[in-house]
């Protein structure tokens, strides 16, 4: 039947072979379960997070699922250390195919009431 799949192309979609990603917030729940599917559809990972400790459990978890992990110590908020994250991205891997971005803050309150500013930082 034309436009029907079978039931591999979805799992070939998701093969990352070789691919290097760079997974932000990598040390948060939602970080680490992307990162670890990731890791299982073969991608090198550089996991990144403001947490140390966190952020290697990510990558314990990781490194037997995948090819080359590495984990990095970064504050998206310093233009310096993301152009060091980015040297070492290059020193490491030699290139950058995919960002995945769960690093991040959440506040309460209302959407509405929330300043311009607020959601910028």
């Amino acid at each position: 039947m034309k436009g029907r799949r079978n039931g591999n192309d979805h799992a070939d979609a998701l093969k990352l072979d070789q691919k290097c990603v760079l997974v932000t917030g990598a040390s948060g729940a939602i970080g680490r379960c992307i990162s670890s599917a990731l890791a299982m559809a073969g991608a090198h990972l550089c996991l990144v997070a403001r947490n140390q400790h966190r952020l290697d459990i990510t990558a314990d978890i990781c490194r037997p699922l995948g090819r080359r992990v590495d984990v990095a110590l970064c504050d998206l908020t310093n233009e310096t250390a993301i152009d060091q994250l980015c040297g070492r991205i290059d020193q490491t891997f030699g290139h950058l195919d995919i960002l995945v971005h769960c690093a991040g803050t959440m506040g309460q309150g209302r959407l509405e009431d929330t300043a311009a500013e607020q959601l910028d930082s």
